[in-house]
């Protein structure tokens, strides 16, 4: 079976409701998932696999639809009818500077670290990243012909940074006085977010994922399936592109492969388009 997502139209707003009926009529549907249909964790990367009552920005995945060809999947998807209603608590915060003047701020956390955390708890603390300051290696060092020398220099830990004053001073160039606003950023490698997960015996289950991560996706599916990890196997045979758009992002995709491929004990697959996965 494929997969298609059923997004948002709405930012910050209640989900009123979903109705799905022109959609299950529809050729080649085989169902409908939404947030009632998880048994475990609706919860992937700190938010919700499928929006649940409210929606935060447009584009976020509320249900999914399955059938037998993509095709039917997504004409089915633009069937589904969801209803809005206003959110009653504040208003959409758009930019940093709202962000900033709201104290509405994300938790310096990593997926990535998460993930490991639950495998090695016992081994490693790594609960909190913390950051040490180091000393950046002379030019002396860099040209150095003991190169154990300059790495020491340049990765020896809890040393204090060169006073940044008497850097700026001795700077060929400065600039003082001006702002420069980083524009949004997107991750454009070869291969969208694609996951294929297969139902296997004894309650197990096979996801084929495109990830740099493969600990990373078994923890995400295992949580929202409720599942041991050793129920989950995680194979990834090669990432179409990555560079770090492939470590965390894939992530959620797998999850509602999984989550779909155990929901209707079939083979799913899920795979973005380009619009959607930017």
């Amino acid at each position: 079976m494929l997969l298609t997502g059923i997004h948002s139209s709405e930012a910050l707003a209640l989900v009123d409701g979903v109705d799905a009926t022109q959609a299950l009529a529809a050729p080649g549907v085989v169902g409908c998932i939404t947030a009632a249909d998880i048994p475990g964790i609706n919860t992937v990367m700190k938010a919700p696999l499928l929006a649940d009552g409210k929606v935060e920005y447009v584009g976020q995945l509320i249900g999914l639809i399955a059938a037998t060809s993509q095709t039917a999947a997504d004409r089915a998807a633009t069937l589904v009818i969801v209803k809005y209603k206003q959110h009653p608590s504040r208003t959409p915060i758009i930019t940093i500077d709202q962000a900033i003047a709201s104290d509405s701020f994300y938790e310096i956390d990593s997926p990535l670290l998460a993930a490991v955390g639950v495998k090695r708890q016992s081994e490693h603390n790594i609960s909190q990243t913390s950051w040490q300051r180091v000393t950046l290696p002379s030019r002396a060092d860099c040209v150095s012909n003991d190169s154990t020398t300059a790495w020491h220099h340049a990765n020896r830990p809890n040393a204090e940074i060169d006073d940044i004053d008497k850097i700026i001073a001795a700077a060929p160039l400065q600039i003082k006085g001006a702002t420069y606003r980083l524009p949004s950023q997107q991750h454009m490698y070869m291969e969208t977010q694609t996951a294929v997960a297969e139902p296997q015996e004894d309650g197990c289950l096979k996801v084929t994922s495109a990830t740099q991560s493969l600990d990373a996706v078994q923890q995400a599916v295992a949580a929202v399936l409720r599942l041991p990890f050793h129920k989950i196997t995680v194979v990834a045979k090669r990432v179409g592109g990555g560079f770090g758009g492939k470590a965390s992002r894939p992530m959620p995709v797998a999850a509602a492969a999984a989550l779909a491929a155990a929901h209707f004990g079939a083979p799913v697959c899920y795979s973005l388009n380009r619009n959607v996965d930017l």
